[in-house]
């Protein structure tokens, strides 16, 4: 039986790419944005698919003869998908942690606008180094980072062969004991900062009583705070690049786990 000059067994193996492809899609970052239509990342999804299938060994694949056995198929490649596309985004999550620690130091939680990537309501703060670290991962070629651990995961993880070892639970684990860390390093200056102005605060209002110290300090925080993540820019962009080589890490470490 044939579709389109191809064979069943191929279509099966295709959708089963696809199904992969789209796990990664719906989670990465930039491609998988909460503004970007359904229809562009399914659209997106049938393409990368189209071109990866054929570098997937197609003649290694067995293909079960049982509707239940392509059911667990199919579960199996979404899984190994959406494993791919965390530990993309997780990366991002630090980036916004950090943030939105500075943001709570500084006063602005209440400030609240909203994010293109979540398409949620976060704080300007958040916003302004979530956007600059897409502009860095993409400045870096982050995304093709993402894609070629999608193409590579084929040649590890064959169609058909996907086993979700019990330690992806313990993986996971250690890559968001990981990303906490990079959050406080990247919240690390604006936290210091402002716990000192916090502190001077105090000395003045227990020194000078007549100093009505919760008027001077909110912009004296939200003005310190603003320079600090100015002048810690450059320190913020070393933090970040560091956090992305990490998780193309974290992809080859996923990758070499489910080809175990």
């Amino acid at each position: 039986m044939e579709l389109l000059g191809f064979s069943l067994r191929e279509v099966q193996i295709f959708f089963l790419v696809l199904f992969r492809t789209a796990g990664v899609i719906a989670l990465a970052p930039v491609l998988g944005g909460a503004t970007v239509p359904r229809s562009v990342k399914i659209g997106l999804s049938i393409l990368i698919a189209l071109l990866l299938f054929p570098v997937v060994p197609v003649d290694s694949v067995v293909v079960p003869k049982s509707l239940i056995g392509l059911s667990i198929g199919l579960v199996g490649e979404l899984a190994v998908g959406i494993v791919l596309g965390f530990v993309a985004r997780a990366a991002f999550t630090a980036v916004e942690l950090g943030a939105q620690v500075v943001a709570t130091q500084m006063g602005l939680t209440m400030a609240r606008v909203f994010d293109p990537q979540s398409g949620s309501q976060i704080s300007v703060i958040t916003l302004f180094q979530s956007l600059l670290a897409v502009l860095i991962f993409v400045t870096i070629n982050g995304h093709y980072w993402v894609l070629e651990g999608l193409a590579k995961s084929f040649q590890v993880v064959h169609p058909f062969a996907v086993i979700v070892p019990r330690s992806v639970g313990l993986m996971g684990v250690n890559i968001m004991q990981g990303l906490f860390v990079a959050a406080m390093k990247i919240a690390a200056p604006g936290m210091v900062i402002l716990l000192m102005v916090t502190i001077l605060m105090g000395v003045i209002a227990r020194t000078v009583p007549q100093i009505n110290i919760l008027i001077v300090g909110f912009p004296l925080k939200i003005g310190v705070g603003l320079l600090v993540v100015g002048v810690s820019m450059l320190y913020f962009t070393n933090e970040v690049v560091k956090l992305f080589n990490t998780m193309h890490a974290d992809l080859a470490a996923a990758l070499s786990l489910f080809g175990a």
